[in-house]
């Protein structure tokens, strides 16, 4: 993708941040998306080819943002063994940050109850850390399907995170990512969900 393409793109996904900041997902327009950015509407359907392909671009930056770091030092280390609850735990933290990072947008999206905007994240979500999850689990000998392991522990994972940030309790950044990495800690080194 050359320079200026990437410059539109960013200023489009720009745009969509600022708007869901105000409204919910369902009220946004492309016209919308466009006037924000300050771009021609021709040029939005040059590079999406409507709203959600936009939303779901822009959440899979975060995403990548969040994985390919902790990915690359596990492919680094030769002790992948060893290494998997490192992954699992930088990845968490990863996600923590980035949580903590756009809360406000979040939790717009929380009061807003908007289905199709969860739903991207989730999809999103799944379907970049499927296959590294599900590759972590197959080297560690799980005693079930990897499938049923991811959703558990990314489920896990994910509502412990959504439950502590946004609870009446306001913890810290820290305190979520130290609750998060024992919870991986525990589900890695258990001998109820792995052969040891």
């Amino acid at each position: 993708m050359d320079i200026r393409s990437t410059k539109t793109r960013r200023k489009l996904k720009d745009a969509l941040k600022s708007l869901l900041m105000k409204y919910p997902f369902e009220k946004i327009t492309i016209s919308d998306i466009c006037e924000e950015a300050m771009i021609n509407i021709v040029t939005f359907y040059t590079h999406y080819h409507d709203k959600n392909e936009i939303l779901e671009d822009s959440i899979r930056d975060i995403v990548l943002r969040i994985i390919n770091p902790s990915l690359e030092e596990y492919i680094k280390n030769s002790d992948k063994e060893n290494a998997m609850v490192d992954l699992l735990k930088n990845i968490s933290s990863n996600s923590i940050s980035q949580i903590y990072k756009y809360k406000d947008i979040i939790a717009n999206f929380k009061r807003r109850e908007s289905p199709s905007l969860l739903n991207a994240v989730r999809n999103v979500c799944n379907r970049e850390s499927q296959a590294l999850i599900i590759h972590v689990l197959s080297i560690s000998g799980a005693k079930y399907p990897e499938e049923l392991l991811m959703a558990f522990l990314i489920g896990g994972v994910y509502k412990t995170i959504e439950t502590s940030v946004f609870s009446n309790n306001h913890y810290s950044e820290d305190t979520v990512k130290d609750l998060a990495n024992n919870l991986i800690e525990g589900f890695m080194n258990s001998p109820l969900f792995f052969r040891k």
